[in-house]
This record gives C-alpha cells, structure tokens and sequence, in this order.
C-alpha cells in the first residue's frame, strides 16, 4: 500500500507539472508598480485536436488532481484575461501559440471591440479543450467556474455603462444589442453555457429601454443637482460716487 501511494503521488506530480508547464495564464505586471496589471498571456502547449490535452486532462480526472487546477486556472482567466478585459483599454494579439492581452490605463472600454475580443478567447479554449471528461464536455465544466463572473462583468463595467441617456443616441445602440446576441449564441454554441445560465445576457437586451429610463432619469438628477448648487441670483453691488455735487 505505501508502494502504491508513493507511486500515486509521483504520477500526481508529474501529471500536475505537465499541466502548469501547458495551460497557463500568464500575468505581468509594472516594474515600478506590482499591482498594475501591464500584460497578460493565455497559453497552450498542445496542438488543439492532437489528443494529448485530452489525455492529460482525463488522467488528471482519474487521479482526482483536475478540479483543483481547473479552478485555478479558471480564477487565473477571471482575474487576468476577463477582468481587465471588460473594464479597461486593452488590445488583443493572437497566434497559434495563444493570446496577449496588452492593457492600458483608460476606463473608455468599448463594447464592441470587448465583445470581439471575448469570442475570440473563448474560441481559443473552447478549440482546445473540446474534448469529455466523465461524461462531461470540458467547455462546460470551464463554463460553470467562469459563467456568472464572467457575465457579471461584462454588464457591470461594460454594457450597463455604454447605454445612453439620450433618446436620439438609443437606435444607435442597437448595433451593440446585436453583438450582445451574437456573444450569447456562441457561449451557448461553445458549450460553455445554456441558454438558462444565460440569462443576465437576454436580461439585459429586452430591458434596454427600462435602462435607459433609469439612466436618463438619472441624468435629469445629476443635471437638477447642478442647478440647485447654482447662485439663484446675480447681485451687483452699486456704490454713490464721491464726486456728486450737492446739487445731485
């Protein structure tokens, strides 16, 4: 027995290693300022379709190691690639060998070029790992760690945001709404979510018109505020003039 456990955990070990040297994200941070997020890779060692992601994942599942790493690079995506991604300027380069993200300082994200950007990542895991575990499609077991914080992100730093307050600004909108749809067919059509985990997302396009009520009424607020913490009067201070004759 104790030869049998020595051997599990070497076999542990290696297939963990093999792992954390093949899946990887890739933080880097500032020189001058360790909690400024500069960069960030997403990163696979295996050729997708090959086979040998498959078999690792699925040895890993046997000796009862997968779900701890699989979180943790679930939380590594959340934090590093997500995260930034919906909620600062980032820009986006891919190749066979994996993704970067290089992010800047601005808050003016984009909605459109952040939702190209998502499908183009989850595109890249889900072409990796594409494969069962148990009876389970990976994209899926990744789908149920990274859904709701993903999704949650999305709309909290990126979409509620972009909705206008102007009633002429809202068909323009609509090119936005349109992308949203298309994000939520291809997260259900990666397998990563169902149209049930979904929700937030189709929430968020049939209630555009109750948020942009709120928003502009909010807006009609701010502006009232204003107003209230303006002079209500303009005075002007006369004065008699020394030289007044006593005639006058």
């Amino acid at each position: 027995k104790k030869e049998y456990g020595t051997l599990q955990d070497k076999a542990s070990y290696i297939l963990g290693k093999d792992w954390d040297e093949n899946v990887q994200v890739v933080p880097r941070f500032s020189q001058d300022n360790d909690e400024i997020l500069e960069a960030s890779s997403l990163k696979f060692g295996y050729l997708p379709g090959d086979g040998s992601l498959m078999k690792l994942v699925q040895a890993m599942h046997c000796s009862d190691i997968l779900s701890f790493r699989m979180k943790r690079f679930c939380q590594s995506l959340i934090n590093y690639i997500f995260k930034p991604l919906t909620s600062k300027r980032c820009q986006l380069k891919a190749d066979d060998n994996g993704i970067t993200l290089q992010i800047s300082n601005g808050n003016d994200v984009k909605c459109l070029d952040v939702l190209s950007s998502l499908e183009k990542i989850l595109y890249f895991i889900a072409k990796s790992f594409d494969f069962e575990v148990d009876g389970n499609n990976f994209n899926t077991l990744i789908g149920n760690e990274i859904g709701d914080k993903l999704i949650d992100n999305l709309l909290t730093h990126c979409l509620i945001p972009a909705v206008p307050d102007k009633k002429d600004h809202l068909d323009d909108f609509n090119i936005v709404i349109n992308a949203v749809k298309s994000f939520e067919s291809t997260l259900v059509d990666l397998k990563f979510l169902t149209t049930d985990t979904t929700k937030a997302l189709t929430k968020f396009w049939i209630q555009i018109e109750e948020t942009f009520v709120k928003k502009r009424c909010t807006a009609i607020l701010v502006k009232a505020r204003q107003l209230m913490k303006m002079d209500l009067h303009q005075t002007v201070t006369l004065e008699a003039k020394n030289n007044l004759n006593q005639d006058d």
